[in-house]
C-alpha cells in the first residue's frame, strides 16, 4: 500500500471559500457553486457565520434546486442524492468561510 500521492476524489473540494450574500448562478460566478453529478454525500465545515445552502438534482437538463436549508458554524455530514449545491451568507454582509466536499458512491467506498 502507498502511502504517497493524492487519493482520487471524483470533486475536488471547496477548500476555505468566501461565502456571499447570493447564490451563485454557475460555476465560475462563485467560489460557492459545485457541479457535481451523482453525489450521495456532502461534508460541511462552517466558520465565523451561518449559511444557507441548496443541493440540485439535474432533471431534463437543467437543475431542480431543493427549499434552502439554514446551517449554524460547525461540521456536518449529509447522506443525500445531489448533483449541484450552492452556498450563501445567511446574513447580509457577514460572510462565512466554508469547506465543502461533495462525494459519489465510489468516494466512500460504497457499492455502485
Amino acid at each position: 500500500m502507498s502511502t504517497t500521492g493524492v487519493m482520487p476524489w471524483s470533486y475536488p473540494p471547496a477548500n476555505n471559500v468566501t461565502t456571499t450574500d447570493q447564490y451563485p448562478t454557475g460555476p465560475g460566478e462563485g467560489v460557492a457553486y459545485m457541479l457535481c453529478n451523482g453525489c450521495v454525500r456532502v461534508n460541511f465545515d462552517v466558520n465565523n457565520a451561518a449559511v444557507y445552502y441548496q443541493l440540485g438534482r439535474l432533471v431534463g437538463g437543467a437543475i431542480q434546486w431543493a427549499p434552502e436549508r439554514f446551517l449554524i458554524p460547525g461540521f456536518r455530514s449529509l447522506d443525500r442524492a445531489f448533483d449541484a449545491l450552492a452556498v450563501r451568507s445567511a446574513v447580509a454582509g457577514t460572510p462565512a468561510q466554508v469547506t465543502v466536499d461533495a462525494l459519489t458512491p465510489q468516494d466512500i467506498g460504497a457499492a455502485s
